[in-house]
């Protein structure tokens, strides 16, 4: 019994061929890693001199006042910053799925 009989006698739809499937994983895997690779508005660095403003904007004079200040001036990038990455990090799950299905094939 071959799969072209099991698949006659169960009348099923015919499916496409795995190197059509490959190619279709390929240019999907392509897309959305081009997406995770394209630029992104985050926010990863912090100048001194705006820091040091900020603190002496808050009136800050102990260094561990400082560290505080500066965690407190950062918090709301880091929480802008998490659902974006968390966004992109999805993309890169969905890309890495797509490659597998692509070498699978």
């Amino acid at each position: 019994m071959t799969f072209e009989s099991v698949r006659r006698s169960l009348k099923v739809m015919p499916c496409l061929p795995p190197s059509i499937l490959a190619l279709i994983a390929f240019l999907m895997c392509l897309a959305t890693s081009i997406w995770v690779l394209l630029p992104h508005e985050l926010v990863f660095a912090f100048r001194g001199r705006t820091l040091l403003a900020q603190s002496d904007h808050q009136g800050v004079d102990d260094v561990t006042e400082a560290y505080r200040a500066a965690g407190m001036w950062m918090e709301p990038f880091l929480d802008i910053n998490s659902d974006k990455i968390a966004t992109l990090s999805s993309w890169f799950t969905a890309s890495c799925v797509l490659l597998a299905a692509e070498v699978v094939l």
